[in-house]
């Protein structure tokens, strides 16, 4: 996952190593971080304000509120939209 972080449009995004599983992300107001994943499966933790996340190959789309999680599949793109000032967590799973 320590390239998980492929490209950010609009804005500058801020990444914070928080333990050796995982990275935190700070986003801005409708700042858009775009995720490559492994080839394993991670968890994504909005850890502050809202997310918008949108996954390749799904019809709809999803919103995380603080302390909500969601498991993304390997070798899936992800966008990662804060509505508004938002920070999440990105952990590797086994």
């Amino acid at each position: 996952m320590e390239n998980c972080i492929q490209e950010t449009t609009l804005g500058q995004m801020q990444i914070r190593k928080t333990s050796p599983a995982g990275k935190e992300v700070c986003l801005s107001t409708h700042e858009i971080c775009r995720l490559k994943q492994s080839r394993h499966p991670a968890r994504i933790t909005a850890l502050s304000g809202s997310l918008w996340i949108t996954l390749r190959g799904e019809a709809q789309d999803y919103i995380l509120n603080p302390c909500e999680s969601l498991v993304l599949r390997p070798q899936r793109l992800t966008l990662v939209e804060g509505l508004g000032e938002a920070r999440f967590r990105i952990t590797p799973l086994p």
